[in-house]
């Protein structure tokens, strides 16, 4: 799973169909469920798969875990992400690839 989107990197670099993965995600059990997750940003799916360096990291992203949700954690951190600036036009990319 990945979300692609148009994005604009810190360093003025414009992607036009910028490909972002969730890398890890990590579940801290207190009040309630915070998750902390982290990623990266890539020109676009051919690099990502041909092993470039992403154009951006994402580090330090938090929310609460929805236990009701039929969404897993990853497919929540993915909705999270899309909340935040710079994710606010991305569309999932479900397609599933083989090799992964």
């Amino acid at each position: 799973m990945a979300i692609v989107m148009p994005y604009l990197t810190e360093s003025g670099i414009e992607c036009e169909r910028a490909y972002a993965i969730v890398q890890e995600a990590v579940v801290t059990k207190g009040d309630g469920h915070l998750v902390m997750y982290k990623g990266a940003v890539y020109a676009n799916e051919a690099a990502y798969h041909d092993g470039f360096r992403p154009v951006q990291r994402f580090r330090e992203q938090r929310f609460e875990l929805d236990l009701s949700a039929e969404d897993n954690i990853i497919q929540q951190a993915y909705l999270h992400l899309k909340t935040q600036p710079g994710f606010e036009y991305a569309e999932d990319d479900l397609v599933i690839d083989e090799e992964e």
